[in-house]
Formats: structure tokens, C-alpha cells, sequence
């Protein structure tokens, strides 16, 4: 039986000390940041890295686990007081700087669910339920477990003669997600053998090779460690997810075969192994992941250091011991005059349909307690704010009015001011309708209601998604040669690198468009290697990935002739 479920979200390597583990073929993992001294009694930090913004603001994102390896949670106002920062030796002062402990609600999280519907799992039955059945109600626990600046995307395999397919690319959409799986888990199947590590691999490809420093990124397999049909190995499959910053988590299903390959995944990442003894066991695992997307958390601080690079050690207080990790962090590389904040943004575009904004604060000056804006765009729809529930970094004493009638925005707060150094989404910006793929919004901060030389860096131009144009053959194009060739064109490459970009081909004979036919290719074009089916309507589409930005076309249509 090989039983398969995938959920993607990722972290970076984990840090410290001990020996790392050794793959399957005796292969050492490619070794990841070794920065870090720690300690730890009670705790164990795993996936801890360091990330450096300007002005001054040291970052470091760990998840926590206890000695039974369980995910420990807390709320930020339950581990800051267990918290302590120093810097050589030294203790910060925390009534001139400030430091904030942020849990996965407003991180930058990606997950990749990947869903196996093999003939192992399709006849794994108790009770009436199959275990897909248990894997659909985890997978969707872990869908509803999604937050606001959190995204998906779907995959699944079910057979060895048939790549593993994306069903979803990355959307913060949990509707279109469910209603997704949901349509899917409803067709009909042609249950067969198993290629696990391919559709691992696939799962860890969908991450790109290059993102922002504090994206969070967790892959999560469910195997009995069995594998009949795949091309790739264990092994090719951590040396890609430390490449791209990936942690594994693995439930091993039934009579487990393989458990060293399960955990080499797992443990070479910085990720943890869940057993699963039968189906029903599949859900409850899945569930438990769904409850330890919480157990990631960000803990940061302004240095007021200028030149000096310290050593900084964090310790944590939990079950009567103190844990800790420490290591010399470069903080004059990010010096800079901490009375100019920053500001950015996440773009979504949802089914061609309509677009959001999700601004977020990278850095607060001191005494902040208000935002005036202007979103001058016809297709405007709501504004509204982020809630601190949900991630968002205002309380509710702040209120958001407008616009006027030139666009303008005030958002503030009659008695709060932002904490120094404060960081996470601000509000959401929905526009509704679109037409096409790609929307450019101008953007202005009013910096003239702030004294004392503050402001803020802002993005003056919004792009919400991309704009792709001229598709060969031409849409919805009748009696087109079974032998083509795929040709499109990005008609506005907005601020991207075009060198970054990556274009996946979605051509199938659905309009639900399963099948990827190329991915990451760096040309605008594509001829399929085999001829297409004479006198058959094909639709096809373009996604595009550049960083941790994935971009989707829109769905084009043609007709092949007699030959």
C-alpha cells in the first residue's frame, strides 16, 4: 500500500548542532546554516533561521517542539514574557527598543497539498470510509487552518503512467480551494500504482529557487514508505528541499516499509515524523498538522547597534528549564535611520475575476497612529483592515474612513500609537471586476502628516498579477494543425526581471485543464512532443512563476482540423 498526502508550507533548514542524518544510499544531506549554538532542556528549536531587515530589525523564525516532539503553541502574549534577548552578554533594554513575538498568522506561508488517490488508498477501507475519505477531511482541516496572508496550492497523482498533476496553484482563495478538491474527489478515477517521491519531488518543485528571506514553507507527506514506479530518490528529494528552503513533515500510514527514507525526509529538514496505524489515524494526523501550522513563530528586535556585529543569544523559559539559542548576527549590514518605515505589499489575482492587495508594514518609526492614502482605481471594490485574530498588526481601536471623492483613505487610532519597529499586514484592497489577467493600481502614501523628519517608503504603483497576450494559435482558432507549436507573449513585464521568469503549460482536452504539459520553461513558447488529437476543441493555459510570485493566464481555446 502506498499511501501519499502532501502539504507544503515552508521553513527554512533547521539549525544547531548534533549530526545530521544520512540518506537511504549513505549520502550525507547538503548541510544547511550552522550559525547557531543551543541549548535546549525542554524545548527543541526547529527550522530556526535568521533574517536581517532594515532599519536594525534582527528576525529569527523557529518552530518549537517538545521532547515528545510535539508542536508546543503559544500566543504572543504567552511567550514574550517567557522571552529574553541579549547581546553579547548583555541583557537589551527594552524600554529604548522593542521586540515582538509573531505567530504563523502573519507570516508569508505557502502550502502545497499534494493528494494520493492510488489504488492502495481507494481500497483501504473501515467502517465505510476509504482512505481517501480520511485524507479529504484532513486535507480539508488543514485548508480551513489557512490564514490571511497564507497560500495553496493542490496536487495529486494516482497512477505511475501519469505525472502528478496541479490542481490549484498558489491562491489564498479557501473557497476555490475546497470547492477545488471537492470537484476533483468527485470524478472519476482510474486508481493505480504509486510513484511517491515523484509527487514529493513535484510538490517541493512547486517552490521556487528564489523568494523572499522570510517566506515560510512546510511540505507534509503521508506514505507507508512504499514506492513501485518513481524516477526520483529520497535523497534528490531533500537536496531540493534545502535548496529551496523546504521542511518535510511525514505521517507514515499502516505497516510502515522504508521508515529510515520517511525520516531522513523529514529529519535532514527540520520537519517531524507522525505515525498513522490506520485510516482513521490518517485524518487524526492530518488534523494534528493542521493544529502545528501554529507552533511556527517569529521573534524580533530592533538593535540599536551601529557598527558592532554581537553575538545575540535568545533564551526561552518552558517546564522549569531555560532554553536557548545564540550566534553572531550581522546587524551593521542593516543599519539604516530607523525614522523612515517601510511598506509593502502581496498580490493575488483569483480566477481572472478580481484581485487584492494585502499591504503589510516591513518597519514602524516611533509614534505612529495614523495612515492617509489614496487607491484611485475604478475597479475598486472594499477596503477594510486586518484584524489582529487574524493576523493583522492594528488593534481595534483603529477605525479606516474614505474614500473621499479623490480616493483618500484615513486610517488611525484616537488612542493607540504602532509600537517601534512593528511589522505585518495593515488592510486588503479588493478590486472587482478585472478583465484579464493583470490589474496596475497607483498607490500614494501621505507622508506630510508626520513630524520630525518621519515617513514612509511606499510602492507607488500596485501590480496585481500579469498581463499575458498574442496567444498562438489565436483564441478559440478552428481546424489548427495536430502539429503546433505554443507561442505567447507577456505584454507588460511590470517591475519583474524577465530573466526570473518561468512559464508551466496547462494544454488538455478539459476545460479544467489537470494536465501540465512543460514547466519551467524560460521561453515564451512550446511545441508538444507528440501531434495532438485530430478534430478535438483543446484549451490551454499559461502559468507563470517568478520568485515566490505565481501568475495565471488566462484560458484559451482551439480546434484541431482532420490533420
Amino acid at each position: 500500500m502506498a499511501i501519499i498526502a502532501l502539504l507544503a508550507v515552508g521553513l527554512y533548514i533547521a539549525c544547531g548542532s548534533g549530526g545530521a542524518p544520512t540518506g537511504p544510499d549513505n549520502s550525507a544531506p547538503p548541510s544547511g546554516n550552522t550559525n547557531f549554538q543551543t541549548v535546549e532542556t525542554t524545548l527543541h528549536f526547529k527550522a530556526l533561521r535568521n533574517v536581517l531587515r532594515k532599519p536594525s530589525q534582527v528576525q529569527f523564525l523557529f518552530a518549537l517542539r517538545d521532547n515528545a516532539d510535539r508542536a508546543v503553541l503559544f500566543s504572543p502574549a504567552e511567550l514574550r514574557p517567557r522571552s529574553r534577548i541579549y547581546e553579547n552578554d548583555q541583557e537589551i533594554d527594552y524600554s529604548e527598543t522593542n521586540f515582538f513575538v509573531s505567530t504563523a498568522e502573519s507570516f508569508r506561508l505557502d502550502v502545497v497539498l499534494v493528494l494520493d488517490f492510488t489504488n492502495s488508498m481507494a481500497s483501504f477501507q473501515s467502517n465505510g470510509q476509504s482512505a481517501i475519505d480520511e485524507m479529504l477531511a484532513g486535507a480539508e482541516a488543514i485548508i480551513h487552518a489557512l490564514g490571511t496572508g497564507h497560500r495553496m496550492a493542490l496536487l495529486e497523482f494516482h497512477d505511475r503512467n501519469v505525472d502528478p498533476q496541479v490542481l490549484a496553484y498558489f491562491t489564498s482563495d479557501t473557497t476555490f480551494l475546497l470547492s477545488t478538491l471537492r470537484d476533483f474527489a468527485r470524478e472519476p478515477i482510474d486508481h493505480g500504482s504509486t510513484r511517491a517521491w515523484d509527487a514529493v519531488y513535484q510538490g517541493v518543485s512547486l517552490f521556487s529557487d528564489a523568494g523572499q528571506e522570510e517566506d515560510v514553507r512546510l511540505l507534509i507527506f503521508l506514505s507507508d514508505g512504499f514506492d513501485t514506479s518513481s524516477r526520483r530518490t529520497p535523497s534528490e528529494i531533500v537536496k531540493l528541499a534545502q535548496q529551496r528552503n523546504v521542511q518535510l513533515h511525514g505521517v507514515g500510514a499502516g505497516q510502515v516499509t522504508n521508515l529510515d527514507s520517511l525520516q531522513y525526509l523529514t529529519e535532514s529538514t527540520g520537519g517531524a515524523y507522525y505515525p498513522a496505524r490506520d485510516e482513521q489515524g490518517i485524518q487524526e494526523q492530518l488534523q494534528e498538522i493542521a493544529r502545528n501550522l501554529k507552533g511556527q513563530y517569529k521573534l524580533s528586535y530592533v538593535s540599536l547597534q551601529r557598527e558592532r556585529n554581537p553575538v545575540v543569544r535568545v533564551e526561552i523559559d518552558y517546564a522549569g528549564a531555560t532554553n536557548s539559542f545564540e550566534g553572531l548576527v550581522d546587524v551593521a549590514s542593516v543599519y539604516e535611520d530607523d525614522r523612515i518605515g517601510r511598506m509593502s505589499y502581496d498580490e493575488e489575482v483569483v480566477n481572472n475575476q478580481y484581485a487584492k492587495a494585502l499591504m503589510r508594514l516591513e518597519h514602524t518609526p516611533r509614534n505612529i497612529s495614523a495612515f492617509r492614502f489614496n487607491i484611485s482605481a475604478d475597479e475598486i471594490d472594499t477596503v477594510e483592515i486586518v484584524s489582529q485574530a487574524n493576523g493583522g498588526v492594528l488593534d481595534d481601536t483603529w477605525t479606516l474612513t474614505g474614500p473621499d471623492p479623490f480616493g483618500w483613505y484615513i486610517l488611525q487610532s484616537p488612542t493607540a500609537t504602532l509600537p517601534f519597529g512593528a511589522f505585518g499586514p495593515l488592510f486588503i484592497a479588493r478590486f472587482a471586476p478585472i478583465e484579464g489577467s493583470a490589474i496596475k493600481v497607483p498607490f500614494e502614501l501621505d507622508n506630510s502628516i508626520y513630524a520630525g523628519e518621519k515617513r514612509f517608503e511606499f510602492p507607488d504603483t500596485l501590480y496585481l498579477g500579469l498581463a499575458l497576450s498574442q496567444p498562438s494559435p489565436a483564441d478559440s482558432s478552428r481546424n489548427v494543425s495536430t502539429r503546433i507549436t505554443l507561442d505567447w507573449q507577456v505584454a507588460d513585464f511590470r517591475n519583474l526581471d524577465p530573466a526570473s521568469l518561468r512559464f508551466d503549460v496547462q494544454l488538455d482536452t478539459a476545460a479544467t485543464l489537470r494536465r501540465i504539459v512543460a514547466t519551467e520553461l524560460q521561453s515564451s513558447s512550446f511545441t508538444p512532443p507528440r501531434s495532438l488529437l485530430p478534430n478535438q476543441l483543446y484549451f490551454w493555459r499559461i502559468v507563470t512563476r517568478s520568485g515566490n510570485k505565481t501568475f495565471t493566464g488566462p484560458v484559451w481555446q482551439f480546434e484541431t482540423g482532420d490533420k
